[in-house]
């Protein structure tokens, strides 16, 4: 691989080449004509400033495909002596100032003997981009071959955030999203560091193979530490709720709060409880049943009866009464009075 990467760049180092030689050029001869139009224009008129923002424009672009020229043959040289970091620098640094194809070509080419399959990767679609398959069929099956290459062997990590607003640097650089987050990685070892207010900051290696697709899960610890809360109850299927909500996982902000048990055919059963940082607290519940329902006993009901049956009597009584020849009552015929002593006699 690393005798194609050096043929491949000299091969478009020579296209390079010449199109930095062509580009200068072209740039001397519209500074001659510039300078040329001016010099007239001073002959023709007295004022000889409007000439100037197109002349320091084109000594501008001139100067800088001079700056870009050298640097492309800097790379160039230093890739043929298998430098390919130093000549990823000067490449990269020839395309600041003039964004060339070939430049674009050749810095794939270090790239991808360097094994930066990512970096290659785009470059060698932005050569893709600017360039059709007929003006340069050779450069286009040279890029086909190498971004097969390389799309086999980038790998892939996928990152499962919680918190999802979690901040991720992969290698120093931010990975956004949301909780699910996915990066085209190079093979080799990558430094993971994910951060989020109120957690303990996560920082770990990971090393991924050529071509390798890895998913992991990261879940960050809070600064605060939980506590726990157990609750057993002496009953089967009884009703737990914590501050109102269904007590499920037994995991709780530290501070008070209020415990409620419920079951049918138990008294109902309440606690407030303190919790620390971290702490873990069972609770023993023992409800009490409730009293079985008030029954009237049957003496009760008899005696109701008994004097349901006296007020009928009564009842009878008051009507024969009422119907009686006596004035005074009775059905004797004989009515009791006081005598002179006191004693009762008959009248």
């Amino acid at each position: 691989m690393a005798r194609e990467a050096r043929g491949a760049t000299e091969s478009r180092a020579a296209e390079g080449e010449a199109a930095e030689r062509g580009a200068a050029e072209r740039g001397a001869a519209e500074s001659g004509a510039a300078e040329g139009d001016a010099d007239a224009r001073d002959v023709a008129t007295s004022e000889p400033a409007a000439s100037e923002p197109a002349a320091v424009e084109s000594a501008a672009l001139e100067s800088g495909a001079a700056e870009a020229r050298a640097l492309f043959e800097r790379g160039r040289e230093l890739a043929e002596a298998r430098r390919f970091a130093e000549a990823t620098e000067s490449f990269e640094a020839s395309l600041e100032r003039v964004d060339r194809p070939s430049t674009r070509f050749n810095l794939a080419v270090c790239q991808f003997a360097l094994g930066r399959m990512v970096e290659a990767i785009d470059a060698l679609e932005r050569f893709q981009a600017a360039v059709s398959p007929e003006a340069d069929p050779e450069g286009w099956a040279e890029a086909d071959r190498m971004l097969a290459h390389a799309r086999a062997q980038v790998a892939e990590l996928t990152l499962e955030l919680e918190p999802a607003e979690a901040s991720v640097r992969v290698d120093g650089t931010a990975l956004e999203g949301e909780a699910v987050r996915t990066r085209r990685l190079n093979p080799g070892v990558h430094v993971l560091r994910v951060t989020a207010p109120g957690h303990a900051p996560w920082l770990d290696e990971v090393t991924l193979a050529p071509g390798e697709a890895r998913r992991r899960g990261v879940q960050l610890e809070p600064t605060t530490r939980p506590a726990r809360l157990e609750v057993r109850v002496d009953v089967p299927r009884a009703e737990v709720r914590v501050d109102g909500r269904p007590h499920e996982d037994g995991v709780l902000a530290p501070g008070r709060h209020r415990v409620e048990v419920a079951h049918p055919g138990r008294r109902p059963w309440a606690r407030t409880v303190e919790l620390g940082a971290g702490e873990r607290l069972l609770l023993d519940v023992t409800t009490e049943p409730l009293p079985p329902p008030r029954r009237w006993p049957r003496w009760v009901g008899a005696g109701v009866a008994v004097a349901a049956a006296l007020g009928l009597a009564l009842g009878v009584g008051l009507a024969v009464g009422e119907g009686g020849a006596e004035p005074n009552g009775g059905t004797t015929g004989v009515v009791l009075r006081p005598g002179a002593g006191g004693e009762l006699r008959p009248r």
